[in-house]
């Protein structure tokens, strides 16, 4: 599974983010049972958010099948987050799909014709964000090189991928969303690769 996170918009001051990929809790340090309990809530819901996605995905295939197990999940999933916030909160996820290398030469080639307009298509299509991150993805290698030991630039030390980014009232309604729309975008990918090998094949 790719790597997403989560992030909760109360304040700039308290945001905590999840990694789903490696499982790790980035918090201030633990110096009372209060931190220590909230370390544990946050991992709990990091597993329920797995377990919602990973169920999300067998549901598009198989639409009848665990409808019982999805709505036990998200009743557990809303009552654990809404103990952990006074009032209603937005809530962002985000996850990586990386491209493939000839993905990557196909970018750096047709930027300009495909950068905003595909992305575009993309997000009116998903309801989500869609940027593109990672190495070469400002299309000016001097500016990366100094930009990429910045704060907040650290994606220029990664992979060319795309980054899927979901916002929802809950965090439910959220995952549901990110879920579908990395769905969409791989789709849509596969479908791309595939149209470009047979075109490939008729010019040979």
């Amino acid at each position: 599974m790719d790597s997403f996170w989560l992030v909760e918009n109360n304040s700039e001051e308290n945001i905590d983010q999840i990694d789903y990929f490696s499982n790790n809790c980035n918090y201030r340090p633990l110096n009372d049972l209060k931190s220590f309990e909230q370390t544990n809530t946050a991992r709990y819901l990091n597993e329920l958010i797995m377990e919602l996605q990973e169920l999300n995905e067998i549901g598009m295939e198989y639409p009848r099948l665990l409808m019982h197990v999805h709505i036990l999940l998200t009743t557990e999933l809303n009552k654990e987050w809404q103990s952990q916030t006074l009032e209603e909160a937005n809530v962002t996820l985000q996850e990586k799909i990386a491209l493939s290398k000839e993905q990557s030469v196909e970018y750096a080639q047709k930027a300009k014709n495909l950068h905003y307009d595909l992305l575009k298509h993309l997000e009116n299509e998903t309801n989500c964000q869609i940027l593109i991150r990672g190495k070469g993805s400002l299309l000016d290698h001097r500016l990366e090189s100094r930009l990429k030991n910045y704060a907040g630039w650290e994606h220029l030390s990664e992979p060319l991928h795309l980054l899927v980014r979901a916002n929802d009232s809950t965090i439910t309604l959220c995952t549901m969303k990110l879920t579908s729309g990395v769905r969409y975008v791989k789709q849509y990918l596969t479908r791309k690769r595939s149209a470009d090998s047979n075109q490939m094949k008729e010019h040979r």
